[in-house]
């Protein structure tokens, strides 16, 4: 049975990151920040109809995690533009921080989707 599909937004995905991450003081452990942004959408959804990032939820053995975010951290070297790179990049094994240019941007809450 197939469940509702929602475009997976990268922009938004990568801005509710930098926003928990800057929470977090600018770094995090990535583990974490899935676990965070996969709340997050859950809740969204329960209350609005909508996720904040519309990508897809799936299982893993360590828990749920969207699975477009858990690509885009694992990608070492992305080709082409990133978005998410513009906001996020690694730091060490398990750490994922603010770039330089985001650490800069101010702080916006976060906006539900127009429906």
């Amino acid at each position: 049975m197939g469940g509702i599909r929602f475009a997976f937004d990268e922009e938004k995905a990568a801005q509710a990151a930098a926003y928990l991450i800057r929470l977090k003081g600018g770094r995090i452990d990535y583990t974490a920040l899935l676990q965070l942004l996969h709340l997050a959408d859950r809740r969204a959804l329960a209350e609005t109809g909508h996720p904040i990032t519309g990508d897809r939820m799936v299982a893993l053995p360590h828990g749920p995690v969207l699975s477009g975010v858990y690509d885009l951290i694992g990608q070492d070297n992305p080709t082409g533009a990133s978005v998410w790179r513009g906001w996020i990049v690694k730091r060490g094994t398990y750490g994922v921080a603010l770039s330089g240019e985001s650490a800069r941007r101010p702080a916006l809450p976060l906006r539900h989707r127009d429906a």
